[in-house]
């Protein structure tokens, strides 16, 4: 577009801007805070990263049309991101995006708690039927502290929140599932 077709005021949120900018993680062995973000097929997880990225730059970005097409994938490899402000200073935070969860088309639960312990390697496709094993080229035996996962973001479409849509009690059972796992994962590394 020769104009934009709405203002942004990018400087609104500088003070959060600033704040994670200035990150500083306790263990020097983390070169970045680690973020996963999850939800069902089409609930905008790729569009949140875009957004971010935007944000930091203070202008609209879009890498590739992030819109996922009906019950299928927009995002197929487990992708991370990084990003880097309108200087060009890279931030302490990194977004890993995943294909979304779905009863016969998304990822399997077990690959997002894999990934959450830093076993899925960067560019490994994922496999409706089959999860990531050990004897794939994606599985990443040997995971340092970058590899994991610090913190797990669900990302929900707003229709299945305001009553015009559902989410599925296979898709609830497994977003269940999955954060069980990352709370006792959590347990374990604060013990």
């Amino acid at each position: 577009m020769e104009t934009d077709w709405c203002e942004i005021n990018w400087g609104k949120n500088n003070e959060m801007k600033k704040n994670l900018r200035k990150l500083q993680l306790k263990n020097p062995a983390v070169e970045h805070l680690h973020i996963l973000v999850i939800g069902p097929v089409g609930s905008g997880k790729s569009s949140f990263v875009q957004s971010v990225k935007s944000i930091f730059k203070n202008r609209m970005v879009n890498t590739a049309c992030t819109v996922a097409a009906g019950d299928r994938c927009f995002t197929h490899a487990f992708t991370t991101n990084q990003f880097e402000d309108e200087r060009g200073s890279i931030l302490p935070f990194v977004i890993s995006d995943v294909m979304g969860l779905g009863k016969d088309s998304g990822v399997q639960a077990s690959d997002i708690i894999n990934s959450l312990s830093g076993h899925i390697k960067e560019g490994y496709t994922f496999n409706p039927v089959r999860p990531c094993s050990e004897k794939d080229t994606g599985y990443n035996s040997c995971p340092t502290v970058n590899d994991k996962v610090h913190c797990l973001v669900f990302i929900l479409p707003i229709d299945s929140v305001t009553g015009s849509g559902h989410l599925d009690n296979n898709l609830i059972g497994m977003m269940q599932n999955i954060r069980q796992n990352a709370c006792d994962l959590s347990e374990k590394l604060t013990r």
